[in-house]
């Protein structure tokens, strides 16, 4: 039980480290009056994964029965049918935040027009790998269900070094700017979040193509 709370402790922080990153690099190397054109873009995502969120904690209770007794049948329906009910949501949200984002924020914020397309692209760029990483929620439960708490925490861990890695490289190598900063975040967080997809449908036995097939 120790072991299960320190694993999933570290999993906890080195998700938040995934934002905490970028702002502490843009920061130090952009400057602070670029914080905020990050800042409120970063918050709508968060607002609207708190939306989402609260479909699948609901799933989690008989997640974590059907993985008590390793029900894989179960498992699979309600990875499934979870997903499907969850990108019901989450595809309005997150697509209606790639068109009209922009504009949201041009009549929100007292920016200029080039200062809110600047924060309306980050938004896209943050957006779209949010439509990966919420797909697999409903998988959260069978991840903590089956022990595999540990697993989680070090790709965490590893997603939040190679984001750091990749938003230096854009940023200070490519000279991207802002731009730069998302994308270091938007590459490892769907290259990842696939690879966990690859474990989760393997552990309760559900082969890819169906699974792609069914939803």
């Amino acid at each position: 039980l120790f072991g299960f709370g320190i694993w999933a402790f570290i999993s906890s922080i080195a998700m938040r480290l995934l934002y905490w990153t970028d702002l502490i690099v843009i920061t130090v190397l952009l400057g602070p009056t670029m914080v905020t054109f990050y800042a409120i873009p970063l918050m709508l995502i968060q607002y609207s994964r708190g939306l989402v969120s609260q479909i699948s904690s609901v799933l989690v209770p008989q997640t974590i029965k059907a993985s008590s007794v390793h029900d894989f049948e179960e498992l699979r329906f309600i990875f499934s049918w979870g997903s499907k009910i969850i990108m019901f949501l989450a595809i309005p949200l997150f697509v209606g935040m790639m068109f009209f984002g922009t504009e949201f924020i041009r009549l929100w914020m007292p920016w200029s027009e080039a200062e809110s397309r600047l924060s309306g692209n980050v938004l896209i760029l943050l957006a779209i790998p949010q439509l990966f990483v919420v797909a697999l929620w409903p998988g959260g439960g069978i991840i903590s269900g089956l022990g595999y708490v540990k697993f989680r925490a070090l790709i965490a861990l590893l997603q939040a070094v190679i984001n750091l890695g990749l938003t230096l490289l854009f940023v200070m190598v490519m000279g991207l700017g802002l731009y730069g900063v998302a994308l270091g975040t938007l590459v490892p967080m769907i290259a990842f979040n696939m690879v966990i997809a690859g474990f989760i449908l393997r552990w309760i036995r559900f082969p890819v193509g169906k699974f792609v097939w069914d939803n």
